[in-house]
Parts: C-alpha cells; structure tokens; sequence
C-alpha cells in the first residue's frame, strides 16, 4: 500500500510512538497524535476483524481522503492544510466517517453474511 504523504522511507520512525507487534509506523512522526505517516500491518496481526484500531483505519486512507471531501469539503492535498490543524482536528473527523454512513464506515463493517 503506497503511504498517504508520498514518504518512501523503508525505515520505520524511530519516535516513541503508537507500537504494536506486527505494526510499523513509517515516515514523519506526529508527537502531538503519536502517529505516524502511515504504517505497515502484518498479516494476520488483526485477530478480530471487526475490531477498530487506528493501524485498521488508515489501512483505508484512500476512502478517508475522498470522504473528507465529500462530507466536510476537505481537500487533503491543499498546501498547508493539514499542517494548519491539530492531530484531534483530524482524529475527530475520521472517527465521525467511521461511524456514519461513508465508505470507511462500509470498509470498517461490511454487511453481515446473508445480510444486505
């Protein structure tokens, strides 16, 4: 999976930050949040599939950019803007896309089989 910022580092950060056996967190390190860039899940390191942790959610970066976009009009890719606001500005907006209806809500808790 290519990293939200672009960043290639094949180091992981070495900032004290959100850890997690199997999970490395790459390129530039956010004290405030303690996240990183964007992360590396291994596989099979998620047990419960419905379980929502923050490596899960920006799995899903993607459908997070275009339901900034649609439902609060954020364009991640203006110069500046993200660097403009906190890391809860952020935090609380993706959470709120997790639970209602968007693509990362549908993503995060897909239909129960035999459920439509």
């Amino acid at each position: 999976m290519a990293p939200p910022g672009g960043s290639t580092s094949p180091e992981p950060g070495s900032a004290e930050g959100i850890q997690a056996p199997g999970v490395r967190g790459y390129g530039a390190y956010d004290e405030d949040s303690g996240l990183y860039e964007w992360y590396e899940v291994d596989e099979g390191v998620i047990e419960d599939p419905h379980a929502l942790t923050w490596a899960r959610i920006l799995t899903h970066w993607l459908l997070i950019e275009a339901d900034l976009h649609q439902t609060y009009g954020v364009d991640v890719e203006t110069p500046g803007l993200l660097a403009a606001r906190t890391a809860r500005w952020l935090r609380t907006r993706i959470v709120a896309l997790a639970a209602t209806d968007s693509r990362l809500h549908r993503a995060l808790r897909p239909p129960e089989e035999g459920k439509t």
